[in-house]
């Protein structure tokens, strides 16, 4: 069972579909958003945004590495904090950062054929845990 890192008990996380066979695990009393082309959930100032989309090359689908290193190389910035996270269907990369009044983690999930892009807006730096666990519960159908 995931822990959320919040002081009083929550129920569990529950998995809900994003955009194309991406899915994501959020707390319960998140306000969902579907904007037909990406996703949203919100609760209070978190904020959990998914959008996917299809790559291919010449030859057909590249691998979730391929297609990782492709992206992450051009999005990620550089000296902030950054996470990785592998699994036997997914691999991805994300970057923590202060913004202006609150927090972000932009992070991507890939899979063969396929990558999702996720941003997560949290109010505080203990949230980050958090945002780390909702991001690596993106998983690919």
């Amino acid at each position: 069972m995931t822990q959320w890192p919040w002081s009083k008990p929550s129920p569990a996380p529950h998995r809900v579909a994003t955009t194309g066979r991406w899915s994501i695990a959020i707390p319960h009393g998140f306000r969902l958003i579907d904007n037909g082309d990406s996703w949203q959930a919100y609760e209070g100032e978190r904020i959990v945004y998914v959008s996917s989309m299809a790559v291919q090359d010449a030859e057909g689908s590249p691998t979730a590495s391929e297609a990782l290193c492709v992206t992450a190389a051009r999005a990620l910035g550089e000296g902030t904090e950054r996470h990785s996270h592998s699994t036997n269907t997914v691999q991805g990369a994300a970057e923590v950062r202060r913004e202006a009044d609150h927090w972000q983690l932009n992070g991507f999930m890939c899979a063969p054929g396929t990558i999702a892009t996720c941003l997560i807006d949290y109010p505080s730096p203990h949230d980050e845990d958090w945002a780390l666990t909702v991001w690596r519960s993106l998983e690919h159908a």
